[in-house]
C-alpha cells in the first residue's frame, strides 16, 4: 500500500489530486457500517436524554425487580409523544450540564424526522463532520495563504482514524471539531478585514461553540491569548473588537453557565470516572499513546524483546515535534503562534490538574480535539512545503516516502476499523457478553443500578435476542430470582455492588463466564 500511494503522489498532477482521493475515501469511511458498531453506553445515554428521560426516571421505572424484555428498555431510547423538547433540555440541564444542549436539540429534531435507528442517530454526526473539510481548508488559507497546505490538511483529516471514529458516534465531538475550525477561521478573517460584520460573525461562532461543548472555552481562551500577544499587550482596535465580540458570545452562554453552577453536584457525579488515581509515568504513557490515534488507531501485536507500539509512538511524536519546529522556523510569528497557543491552551488545562491534584481526565483522547487539529495544521504545512519545495537541497523523495507511510497507516486503520464492532478509544464488553447470553435457551439477566450499569444495560439491549429476559433491581436490594429460566446471569460491568458481594454467595454459586468479562452464571447452592 505504501508504494501504491507513493506512486500515486508521483504520477498524479499534484498533491491536490491525491487529497481529493483521500477526501472521497474519508466520506466513505464516515458512512460505512454506521449501524454495525457497538452502540456504547455514552451513545445510549444520548438516546435516553434526547428522548426526554433522565437517568433518575429510568432507574425509578425500570429497576423495580419486574421481569422485562430488551424491547422494554428500548422505549426509553425512542422519542414519543409523552416527552417534549423541553424534557430533553431539562435532562441535560439537571444531569449532564457539562454537555450543552445544542447538538442534542438538533439530534432530537433529526430523529423525529427520520427515525430512531442506530444508523440515523449516528448519521447526523457523520454529516456534520463533512463540514470540517471546507472549514480546515478555509483556516489554512487564512493562516498560511496556501491552497496546497489547505488541501493537504483536508486529506489528512479526511482519513484520520480518530476523526472518522468520532464522526460515527451519536455525540457532539464532530460538531466540536467543526466549531473549533470555523471559529478559528472566522477570527483570522475578522483580524484581516477588520469589519463589524466579521466580528459579529465571530461572536456568533463563539456562542455556537460554547453551546456545542463546554471545553470550547479552551478554544476561546486560545483566541484571546493570540489577540493579546499579537497586539503586544496593548489596547489596539483589534483587541477592542475581539473583547466586544467575545463579550456578546459569552453573554449568550450565561444561562447555561448558571445552569451548570446550579447543578454542579451532578457534574461532579457524572465525571467521577476521571478521578481515578494515576502516576505521572502512567499519564505520560497515555498522553503519548493517544497521539498515535490521530494517525494509527489499531491494536499493535506484542513482539518479544521489541516494543513495536512504543516505537510507533516515538516515530509519530518525533514527526509531530519536527513539524512544530519546522513551522516555527519557516513561518511568521502570527502563523506559528496561533498553532502553538491552540495546542497549549487545550492541553495544559487537562494535564496540570491531573499532575497536581490527581485524576485521569487528560487521558481521554476526545478532550484533546483542538490540540489534535493544531497538530494536523502543523503536519499539513510540513508535508505541503516539503513536497512542493523548489530548493534542490530539499530531499523531496524522502518526504514523499514519509507521506506515503503516514497516509497508508491512516487508510489501513480506517479500513480495518470499518469492519470492527469495538474501537480502541471506546472499548465495550457487550458484544462478548451478548454472545454468551444469546447462546442459551431461556436466559435471565440480573443487574442493578450500580455505577454506570444503567447505561451499559441500555447499550446491551441492542444486542440481546428477544428470548432474553431481564430483572433489574436497585443495588441496595437483592434480586428475588424465579426458577423458570434455563440460565441465570449476573451482569455488572463495574463490579458487584457491596451488598451483592456479601449476600449472593450465601445462596448462589457465582461462576465467572469468561476472563475479563464482568458476567457471572448464577446457580443455587444445594
Amino acid at each position: 500500500m505504501i508504494y501504491k500511494i507513493k506512486s500515486l503522489i508521483n504520477s498524479l498532477s499534484g498533491p491536490k489530486t491525491l487529497c481529493l482521493v483521500l477526501l472521497l475515501l474519508g466520506i466513505f469511511f464516515r458512512f460505512v457500517n454506521l449501524d454495525q458498531k457497538i452502540y456504547w453506553r455514552d451513545e445510549a445515554l444520548t438516546s435516553l436524554q434526547i428522548s426526554g428521560y433522565t437517568q433518575k426516571e429510568f432507574i425509578q421505572q425500570a429497576f423495580n425487580g419486574q421481569i422485562i424484555t430488551p424491547e422494554d428498555l428500548q422505549k426509553y431510547q425512542r422519542i414519543g409523544p409523552e416527552k417534549s423538547l423541553t424534557d430533553t433540555i431539562n435532562a441535560f440541564a439537571t444531569e449532564t450540564p457539562e454537555h450543552p444542549p445544542l447538538y442534542y436539540i438538533m439530534l432530537r429534531l433529526w430523529t423525529q424526522t427520520f427515525g430512531n435507528s442506530v444508523a440515523i442517530m449516528r448519521s447526523l454526526s457523520a454529516l456534520i463532520s463533512l463540514l470540517a473539510f471546507p472549514c480546515i481548508y478555509w483556516l489554512c488559507m487564512e493562516l498560511f495563504d496556501s491552497s496546497i497546505v489547505g488541501w493537504m490538511a483536508v486529506g489528512l483529516i479526511a482519513v484520520s482514524p480518530f476523526h472518522v471514529q468520532y464522526a460515527q458516534q451519536a455525540r457532539e465531538y464532530s460538531f466540536w471539531t467543526v466549531t473549533t475550525l470555523l471559529s478559528s477561521a472566522v477570527l483570522l478573517r475578522a483580524i484581516r478585514v477588520k469589519t463589524r460584520v466579521s466580528w459579529a460573525i465571530y461572536a456568533a461562532t463563539l456562542a455556537i461553540g460554547l453551546y456545542c461543548f463546554s471545553f470550547f472555552v479552551f478554544v476561546a481562551i486560545a483566541h484571546g491569548l493570540y489577540i493579546l500577544i499579537t497586539s503586544n499587550f496593548r489596547f489596539t482596535k483589534t483587541l477592542i473588537s475581539y473583547l466586544a465580540a467575545s463579550l456578546v458570545g459569552f453573554i449568550t452562554f450565561i444561562p447555561w453557565i448558571w445552569t451548570t453552577i446550579y447543578h454542579l453536584p451532578e457534574v461532579n457525579r457524572s465525571m467521577e470516572w476521571t478521578n481515578e488515581k494515576a502516576t505521572l509515568l502512567d499519564l505520560l504513557k497515555m498522553w503519548f499513546s493517544n497521539i498515535r490515534l490521530i494517525f494509527f488507531d489499531l491494536e499493535i501485536p506484542k513482539i518479544p524483546f521489541f516494543s513495536l507500539f512504543y516505537s510507533l509512538v516515538l516515530c509519530i511524536s518525533l514527526l509531530i515535534g519536527y513539524s512544530i519546529y519546522f513551522l516555527c522556523r519557516r513561518t511568521q510569528k502570527q502563523v506559528w503562534l496561533f498553532v502553538l497557543i491552540l495546542i497549549i491552551s487545550n492541553s495544559l488545562p487537562l494535564m496540570l490538574p491531573d499532575v497536581i491534584l490527581g485524576g485521569t481526565r487528560s487521558t481521554t483522547a476526545r478532550y484533546w480535539i483542538p490540540c489534535y487539529l493544531a497538530i494536523h495544521l502543523s503536519i499539513a504545512y510540513l508535508f505541503a512545503t516539503k513536497i512542493s519545495s523548489v530548493e534542490i537541497s530539499q530531499p523531496r523523495h524522502f518526504w514523499k516516502i514519509i507521506i506515503a507511510i503516514v497516509i497508508s497507516g491512516q487508510v489501513l486503520a480506517c479500513a480495518v476499523n470499518a469492519n470492527k464492532k469495538v474501537s480502541i478509544s471506546n472499548p465495550s464488553q457487550n458484544d462478548k457478553v451478548s454472545q454468551v447470553i444469546n447462546q442459551t435457551n431461556y436466559p435471565l439477566v440480573v443487574s442493578s443500578n450500580y455505577k454506570y450499569n444503567p447505561t451499559e444495560l441500555l447499550s446491551l439491549s441492542y444486542l440481546l435476542d428477544s428470548k432474553v429476559r431481564l430483572q433489574l433491581v436497585k443495588s441496595s436490594d437483592l434480586p428475588d430470582l424465579p426458577n423458570k429460566f434455563s440460565d441465570v446471569f449476573v451482569y455488572s460491568p463495574f463490579g458487584l455492588p457491596p451488598l451483592w458481594q456479601d449476600e449472593l454467595p450465601k445462596k448462589y454459586n457465582l461462576d465467572p463466564v469468561r476472563e475479563l468479562i464482568k458476567l457471572w452464571k448464577l446457580t443455587k447452592i444445594n
